[in-house]
């Protein structure tokens, strides 16, 4: 017997009903519009360096 498994092109009920329900439904809602745009922010923020700001010393004067 292989030691890795094989892989399969399975794909099942629920992924073919959500791919079929993305298809019919391209655009967006207006509140997955605004969840889009929140978490795009986070992720700017979370992801950007700004390199304005001085490090900050933890030990002081020590």
């Amino acid at each position: 017997m292989s030691q890795y498994p094989k892989l399969t092109h399975y794909v099942s009920e629920i992924d073919l009903d959500l791919q079929k329900f993305d298809k019919e439904h391209p655009k967006l809602s207006l509140s997955q519009q605004k969840e889009q745009e929140k978490y795009a922010k986070i992720y700017k923020s979370r992801d950007t360096v700004d390199k304005s700001k001085q490090p900050v010393k933890t030990w002081g004067n020590f």
